[in-house]
């Protein structure tokens, strides 16, 4: 993965925005009302946290927090979210094992 995404043009957050939006709608058609987004940037975190109060946010997301620099704890760079309505929660980290 590491091998692509070093090539691959990061999005902008309008085009985030809209990625959201769609899998979102996307998942509701198929009758999907929850998931689990395992390993989400703080970046990112950041935006599901801004989105999680509108309309648009309507799947409820568990989200795993994955640090920029891959395999590492980043507290400082993150919350721990549970919203009110139960749409957004982010209360664990994935770390990568290797040999």
């Amino acid at each position: 993965m590491d091998a692509v995404l070093e090539h691959y043009q990061q999005p902008s957050k309008e085009r985030k925005t809209t990625f959201l939006k769609n899998a979102m709608l996307e998942l509701n058609k198929l009758g999907i009302v929850g998931m689990h987004d395992a390993g989400v940037t703080p970046s990112d975190l950041r935006l599901y946290k801004e989105l999680s109060g509108t309309d648009d946010w309507n799947v409820r997301v568990s989200a795993m927090v994955e640090c920029d620099a891959r395999n590492t704890f980043c507290p400082e760079a993150v919350q721990q979210v549970s919203t009110l309505d139960g749409k957004l929660h982010v209360r664990s980290v994935k770390l990568f094992g290797g040999l």
